[in-house]
């Protein structure tokens, strides 16, 4: 293990990341017993939110000189092929962190009464892919990173393709075309950057600090940035590879949409912000003025889209789109203010859109009292939001 800042040698970031996926295996023995199914799934998130907050116990005051990592844990994994298993924690993965485990133990609390079939398949799904979610926001060996970034994505398929609603296949096969062609794109410029860069150095790594020094022709560079920056966008997602995001929300179980638009949607932003602006410099500015064109499209078209919508999944759906084009405007902008508000908005939309959505899974049930649940979509149409409906469907 590596870094100053350490404090001892036990790998609490490995067992943060692992927990959940200790925590999915367990959850198959327990096929016959429903509620023992549950409650370990929910006690293994809950511990590992105790261990997240633990970091903020364990992490210094200050971190020093900018670029210090809190902790950082670095194993020897495949050292023929340059691969390190490396995971570190600065500020930025501290709060994306403690969103992951809180949204991972709320998920699967609102999938409680809402699953009743496979429900140990179903909890194997949903931690496995908690784990990917917290690995992409704390590794920093990039093969280690692109690991992690397809296990979120492959539960997903099967939580929405199994657990999803009527058009579920349909939504599926979309989300999987949309990623799956986003990441083999990703995954050609990795492994090119890790060949450029052992061209030039002899040094076979995928580390981020390192990579981070290689030198590239301008074309090269653009090239690298664009399957980097595409993978990403197809995540977060940016206009005009945003189209299957509504079909996904609308489909998806409530635990698969509070995962996908609270977590999911965050790792594209975080990813373009970690490893695509600092490994590829003079690309990020090159492309600056685009980033800050599909931001501000998606904000206000998907805005006014949004508007129009009936169902609440689907509103979610394109306000979220809306929100996180104007997160990318802040990292595009790049200066401490923005940077700081994006970071917030990210934690915001975690919080807000999950609540929407275990709204709407209420809505239309009677309450105790017998009345209807709250819902939006309850109300009158009459007034401002009549016309705005009638105006965008025009």
């Amino acid at each position: 293990m590596v870094g100053s800042l350490n404090m001892n040698t036990f790998p609490l970031l490995g067992t943060i990341v692992f927990l959940p996926l200790m925590g999915a295996l367990a959850a198959l023995l327990f096929r016959q017993n429903e509620r023992a199914c549950r409650l370990l799934a929910l006690t293994v998130m809950l511990a590992d939110l105790i261990l997240v907050f633990s970091l903020f116990a364990l992490a210094p005051h200050s971190a020093g000189s900018a670029g210090t990592w809190l902790r950082v844990e670095d194993f020897s994994w495949m050292e023929s092929l340059g691969i390190r298993f490396t995971l570190a924690l600065d500020g930025i993965s501290q709060m994306l962190i403690l969103l992951t485990a809180a949204l991972g133990a709320l998920a699967v609390l609102v999938s409680w009464n809402e699953i009743t079939d496979h429900v140990a398949t179903f909890h194997f799904f949903l931690l496995a892919m908690l784990t990917g979610v917290l690995g992409v926001f704390l590794a920093t060996d990039i093969f280690l990173f692109y690991l992690f970034w397809e296990i979120q994505a492959i539960p997903m398929f099967f939580l929405i393709g199994i657990w999803g609603h009527e058009k579920r296949i349909y939504a599926t096969v979309k989300f999987a075309l949309f990623t799956i062609s986003g990441s083999l794109v990703m995954l050609l410029a990795l492994l090119s950057l890790h060949l450029v860069h052992a061209r030039q150095t002899g040094e076979t790594t995928f580390a981020l600090l390192q990579l981070m020094h290689t030198s590239f022709s301008l074309p090269l560079e653009l090239a690298l940035f664009g399957a980097f920056a595409l993978a990403f966008a197809i995540k977060i997602p940016l206009i005009p590879v945003h189209t299957w995001l509504p079909d996904a929300h609308t489909e998806a179980p409530t635990a698969g949409s509070v995962i996908l638009a609270g977590l999911l949607l965050k790792t594209g932003v975080y990813a373009l912000l970690r490893f695509a602006f600092p490994l590829f410099p003079n690309a990020s500015q090159f492309f600056t003025p685009l980033l800050l064109v599909l931001g501000l499209t998606g904000m206000f078209y998907a805005g006014w889209i949004a508007l129009a919508q009936e169902d609440l999944k689907r509103l979610v759906a394109y306000s979220s789109i809306s929100h996180m084009g104007l997160i990318v405007v802040g990292l595009a902008v790049w200066n401490i203010t923005t940077l700081s508000g994006s970071l917030i908005q990210m934690i915001n939309h975690g919080i807000t859109t999950s609540a929407l959505f275990i709204n709407w899974a209420d809505c239309g049930k009677p309450s105790r009292s017998g009345a209807d649940s709250f819902c939006f979509f309850h109300w009158p149409r009459s007034g401002f939001r009549a016309s705005i409906i009638s105006w965008v469907r025009c």
